[in-house]
């Protein structure tokens, strides 16, 4: 019975283009929290490099607050779906943990998609 739950919760992962590896040692590898300050049921999660991913529905809630990528890896934010357009947001280690008050733009609520990428120096 073990070994079937497991075994399904790699294959959603999978499914999800997500891992549930150590992030610290693969490009991708981002540390999420619902709140500012790395505050709530935060995740530790590796998207696969180069896909697009929706904003809105990783954590519960919907709301991100705090985004670090691990040092091997740079993300980009978007306000629109499909990571369409620009870029509006940029996270590199150590991350932002103020919702984008920082950037001067807040991606809680304003997050539609990102996509993450293997860092290259």
């Amino acid at each position: 019975m073990q070994a079937k739950f497991l075994s399904a919760i790699v294959l959603v992962a999978a499914s999800l283009g997500v891992s549930a590896a150590p992030t610290d040692e693969y490009p991708g590898g981002t540390y999420v929290c619902p709140e500012t300050n790395w505050g709530g049921d935060c995740k530790s999660i590796i998207w696969e490099t180069g896909r697009c991913q929706r904003g809105d529905n990783i954590l519960s809630g919907n709301v991100i607050g705090s985004f670090r990528p691990n040092e091997l890896t740079i993300c980009y934010g978007y306000q629109q779906r499909n990571c369409a357009g620009n870029a509006t947001w940029t996270w590199t280690y150590p991350g932002e943990a103020d919702g984008g008050a920082s950037s001067g733009v807040l991606w809680t609520g304003n997050l539609k998609s990102f996509n993450c990428d293997a860092k290259t120096n």
